[in-house]
């Protein structure tokens, strides 16, 4: 069994130039793994050699770009220091301006504050209209309201003037019906509560001074009683609308007695 496993490598043995022809098998056997390990150490020589040579190179470049970064980042300047640097020159830089620009803006600066002027005081005068126009609006719609009835209550008035004068002639009568009478004055009562609750008030001209605002007169008449242009007589009364004329009171105005009546 011996003989079988070791008779392939004597042909081996014999090319190698016979050698081996007298050795035994076992040695053969150790011979040929000296070999193999001589052989494949030979072999991994170079691929160790080009292994440290690769990691050396790359060890190297690293080495080189550390190296020339190093400068960089060193040499070059942070923006404060720029900023400090830009300040100090354009402190030390003499100033330089164009006069006619400096001239024609400071012009333009004084354009606009005319300008600016004329347009305020022409706000301050569209203000000062508009705050007029609204005090006299308010005025006109309170005037409104105020003698919004003033037609209604004029026509009144001749109501008023019938039931006095209906009054007047059955008071002279002898014996006018009681009813009639009461009547009457609860019709002119209520009429004047009316006037009192619209502000419409009588005008008082008997014995007054006559006044042409308030009075209009229909007659002179000459009399010693009363001083020259006093009201003798009303014929028709006259009334005040708050503080408005709503009709004028129908008056005889007396004269001095050596004047003929008009």
């Amino acid at each position: 069994m011996g003989h079988l496993f070791f008779s392939e490598p004597q042909p081996a043995a014999r090319r190698r130039g016979g050698a081996f022809e007298n050795l035994s098998g076992l040695d053969i056997v150790f011979y040929s793994i000296i070999f193999d390990r001589k052989r494949r150490t030979r072999l991994a020589q170079p691929i160790h050699a080009r292994t440290r040579a690769l990691q050396e190179i790359k060890l190297n470049d690293k080495t080189d770009m550390k190296a020339d970064e190093k400068p960089e980042n060193e040499n070059t300047p942070d923006a404060g220091s720029d900023a400090d640097a830009a300040g100090k020159e354009a402190a030390d830089r003499p100033e330089t301006g164009n006069g006619e620009e400096i001239k024609s803006v400071e012009e333009r600066l004084e354009s606009q504050k005319e300008e600016s002027a004329k347009t305020y005081e022409r706000l301050q005068r569209v203000s000062a209209d508009f705050d007029n126009y609204k005090k006299r609006a308010a005025r006109d719609m309170s005037e409104l309201r105020k003698f919004a009835n003033e037609t209604l209550l004029k026509e009144l008035l001749t109501v008023t003037d019938n039931l006095e004068r209906a009054l007047d002639s059955l008071t002279d009568k002898q014996g006018p019906p009681k009813e009639l009478l009461e009547g009457i004055n609860l019709t002119l009562g209520g009429i004047l509560k009316i006037f009192e609750k619209f502000h419409v008030t009588p005008l008082e001209s008997m014995g007054k001074p006559f006044n042409p605002c308030f009075h209009e007169a229909m007659m002179r008449q000459a009399t010693d009683e009363h001083s020259e242009n006093t009201v003798i007589q009303e014929m028709q009364k006259g009334y005040m609308l708050h503080d408005r004329l709503l009709r004028p009171a129908l008056v005889v105005v007396s004269a001095p007695a050596s004047e003929t009546p008009a």
